[in-house]
């Protein structure tokens, strides 16, 4: 047998023995969870392929609702957290005791705004942070940008006002704008502190990649897997607080 063949042997085998053990336990823990034997299968395949996904999300979600508030409270002190939902200022270091949550695709959002330090007013939800922030410098649509870009200030591509034509664009293609009578036209919003969200603004979504420039920590995969359980959660206390529509209603009468 060759080198090579050797090599891929031993990977076959390691993979093997991965499935086999992790499938076991995966069994086992799905067993005391008293999962029905039929579903256990589907969570034995998740196990092996992604056990993050299994121990850190499907698991915690099949527990009961006390077992799972102490899983939660375990996960924050193993993350050295309060709680899985908090943040720190990177200005002054206050805690932000109520800072994330995550979407129903599972990506990580903040919480329902305003979401700010108690101690300088730093503003997770702010302007720098949003998917929707052009910063100074920066070009709409490309990764590659010439120049200096300056995140104090940019420009919000959601929202548009009307603008003269020279705060939008170079001299040259303003003389030719207002050549042809266009003295203004909507273009991305200004923002002159990014700090500091548009007062009118209602479609604000986090970019998580966006954080490092204020020097923020995101969140790594447990506590993003742990803020996705808990908001699952709140989800389905919010949906059974909702009291019924009209249509409902009348047949609870």
């Amino acid at each position: 047998m060759t080198n090579m063949g050797i090599l891929l042997a031993i990977i076959v085998g390691a993979a093997a023995v991965w499935a086999l053990v992790m499938g076991a336990l995966v069994w086992r823990d799905a067993r005391a969870l008293a999962v029905p034997p039929r579903d256990r299968w589907p969570l034995v395949l998740e196990g092996v392929v992604r056990p993050w996904r299994y121990w850190y999300l499907i698991r915690p979600s099949r527990m009961s609702p006390a077992a799972r508030q102490e899983w939660l409270a375990a996960q924050a002190r193993r993350l050295g957290l309060p709680h899985v939902r908090t943040a720190y200022c990177p200005l002054c270091g206050g805690e932000i005791a109520d800072a994330w949550r995550t979407r129903p695709d599972g990506r990580l959002t903040t919480a329902p705004g305003p979401v700010r330090c108690p101690r300088c007013d730093f503003r997770l939800d702010a302007c720098r942070h949003c998917a929707y922030f052009q910063p100074a410098g920066a070009t709409t649509g490309s990764p590659w940008n010439i120049g200096e870009i300056a995140w104090t200030h940019g420009r919000c591509i959601l929202y548009k006002s009307l603008q003269p034509v020279e705060a939008i664009t170079n001299r040259e293609m303003a003389r030719r704008l207002r050549e042809r009578g266009y003295d203004h036209l909507r273009a991305a919003t200004p923002i002159a502190d990014s700090y500091i969200p548009l007062a009118e603004c209602r479609g604000f979504v986090l970019e998580p990649r966006h954080l490092k420039h204020s020097g923020m920590q995101r969140p790594g995969l447990r506590q993003r897997l742990a803020i996705q359980v808990e908001t699952m959660d709140q989800t389905k206390e919010e949906a059974a607080e909702q009291p019924p529509s009209d249509d409902e209603a009348q047949w609870l009468l």
